[in-house]
């Protein structure tokens, strides 16, 4: 509210950035207190760190969090609000996967309940098991699409062949 952002939108950058001095739960408290305009409830803050695996790691500072808690971490900020439209941008990482298996499970749940979810993926293969459909672009042409009721074994060509696929929001 009042910070030029589109009600019902939230954005996870590919690279999130806290204090360091923070501690987990003060970064979900704060962004629910902000984007409900109150207090935030403390349930709402809970549930998220419960869905993203975080409820050990809540009173850890930012600094002590791995590269991988820190996502999952900027994925519990915008879930303990409930966006309609959840934008998710991941890193260009050659090695692992931009997301891991919890976030991938709380953003079907997401998506499941009614939100809308779009993940931008550089290796789209990584996050096929969560996606109901992925669009394959290239220079921002549309390549291919699938969908996940589409049975993979009656397909003759995979479903992605260049190098990189996916786009950037």
């Amino acid at each position: 509210p009042g910070g030029g952002c589109v009600p019902g939108v939230a954005y996870v950058p590919a690279v999130p950035v806290y204090y360091p001095f923070l501690t987990v739960r003060d970064v979900v408290e704060y962004r629910c207190a902000r984007e409900t305009t109150g207090r935030p409830a403390a349930r709402a803050v809970q549930s998220a760190l419960s869905r993203l695996d975080l409820d050990s790691r809540s009173s850890c500072h930012v600094a002590a969090l791995s590269h991988e808690e820190i996502s999952r971490l900027a994925i519990a900020e915008v879930l303990s609000f409930d966006p309609e439209v959840l934008l998710i941008d991941t890193p260009p990482s050659e090695g692992n996967a931009p997301l891991s298996d919890c976030a991938l499970d709380a953003l079907k749940e997401h998506a499941a309940s009614g939100g809308a979810v779009a993940i931008a993926a550089r290796h789209a293969h990584s996050i096929v098991r969560a996606a109901s459909r992925v669009i394959v672009l290239d220079e921002g042409k549309i390549l291919r699409t699938y969908c996940a009721d589409q049975n993979e074994e009656q397909r003759v060509d995979p479903i992605f062949p260049l190098r990189t696929s996916g786009a950037r929001f």
